[in-house]
Order: C-alpha cells, then sequence, then structure tokens
C-alpha cells in the first residue's frame, strides 16, 4: 500500500482481531491520515478467487458510508469499503499466489474506488463519496490509480 502512502498521505496497516470475518483469508485493514494520525477508515480485501463469490473480477462495495450524522460520541462515522478480488491461491507445490498484469491493473482500479469513498470530505452522508456524482466522474479514481499500476517506483 506504499503507493497510498506515497500519493495520498495515508497510513494502511492490518487490524488484527479474534472475531472472525467471513473467510480465513479475508484480511481488514485501518486507514490513518499520516500528517494528523486521524482514522479515515477501513477496508476489507478478499482478494482469492472462491465459489460463494456472486460473480468473477475485481469490484468494490461500499459497506458504511461516510456520515456527520450517523457517527458517535461527537465523531463522524467513518467508511468502511470491501475490495473484493479474482486471483487464483496458492496450491500445492506453489506457495504464493501469482496475479497477471491485468489482475494488478484490476486491483489497483478497485483501489482506487474503493480510495473515493474512504477519502470524501463530503459531510452530508447521502452525497459522500461517488454518490452525487456524473457518471463519468464516478470511475476517474479507479482509472488514475491504474495508471500508478506500471509506475517504475511503484513495481520496485
Amino acid at each position: 500500500f506504499g503507493i497510498a502512502q506515497r500519493l495520498f498521505g495515508l497510513d494502511i496497516s492490518e487490524q488484527k482481531s479474534d472475531k472472525p470475518l467471513w473467510h480465513e483469508n479475508v484480511r481488514m485493514y485501518h486507514v490513518i491520515d499520516v500528517t494528523s494520525r486521524v482514522p479515515i477508515g477501513a477496508f476489507t480485501l478478499d482478494l482469492y478467487r472462491a465459489p460463494r463469490k456472486r460473480r468473477p473480477g475485481f469490484w468494490t462495495e461500499v459497506a458504511l458510508r461516510y456520515s456527520e450524522e450517523l457517527g458517535s460520541h461527537g465523531l463522524p462515522r467513518r467508511p468502511v469499503v470491501h475490495i473484493v478480488g479474482d486471483v487464483e491461491p496458492a496450491r500445492g507445490q506453489r506457495k504464493v499466489a501469482r496475479m497477471s498484469l491485468g489482475q494488478v491493473q484490476s486491483l489497483f482500479r478497485a483501489f482506487g474506488d474503493a480510495l473515493q469513498e474512504l477519502l470524501t470530505e463530503q459531510e452530508e452522508g447521502l452525497m459522500a463519496g461517488s454518490r452525487g456524482l456524473e457518471l463519468d466522474a464516478v470511475g476517474f479514481p479507479g482509472h488514475f490509480l491504474e495508471l500508478w499500476a506500471l509506475d517504475r517506483e511503484t513495481l520496485l
């Protein structure tokens, strides 16, 4: 997630918990602003192909949208986003999962869509994230981040 720190000043760290998620391969991450240390939100990463998934490919689903009104203790409710992937898990002698270039680009696109929801500054929850945008603008963050999949510094 170094690209998120380089471009947006975000610290992304895995959230370890004794509470199970819906599958052992799913990971939960917290997103924090590097400068202010203010929590931004969280996302789950469900990267591997599985029969339980409703469709192939990579996509983003919003679980909770940002909302000033629905927060608690004087703080806004922070967004939570699911990033779902379609990578063949490691099996047998292959110890790590491998991704094609197209899959890497699709993952970057899905991550860009997730960041659009996470980084919203819209105070009105009904208009936060991708809501209220013109249709041609909704996909821009994902396509923008996809371009960074081939950046030399990102690849190293």
